[in-house]
């Protein structure tokens, strides 16, 4: 009778061993490092940066209208990304020139190129 619990006792920890790493591999944060900046484009760009509430200096761009506009667009990257990738993915509103763009990256977020 002891093995059948030694047993049992094998499956249970096996699949907890499972389950752990399960939830390592699904709630672990992906990281694709885009090393894209507005000069690669072409872009007219202004660096910003500014302090979070927590201290952080945050880092981006500002990339003007052709012609002077009231409206920016702030674009903000995914979880594992950063501001190049936005800017990748939104190079069309970037040559379209009708918005001021605001870039920037959140804090933890790893650049593959200085700004």
């Amino acid at each position: 009778m002891g093995w059948i619990a030694g047993g049992i006792g094998l499956v249970v920890a096996i699949l907890l061993a499972v389950s752990f790493y399960g939830s390592i591999e699904v709630t672990g944060i992906p990281f694709l490092a885009v090393p894209y900046t507005p000069k690669d484009f072409g872009f007219p760009f202004e660096a910003a940066s500014f302090e979070s509430f927590d201290h952080l200096k945050l880092t981006g761009w500002f990339l003007p209208a052709r012609n002077p506009s009231p409206v920016t667009l702030v674009v903000l990257h995914g979880l594992g990304s950063n501001a190049g990738d936005m800017l990748l993915n939104t190079v069309c509103l970037a040559r379209d020139g009708r918005w001021n763009l605001f870039y920037f990256n959140f804090a933890g977020t790893r650049t593959a190129k200085a700004i």
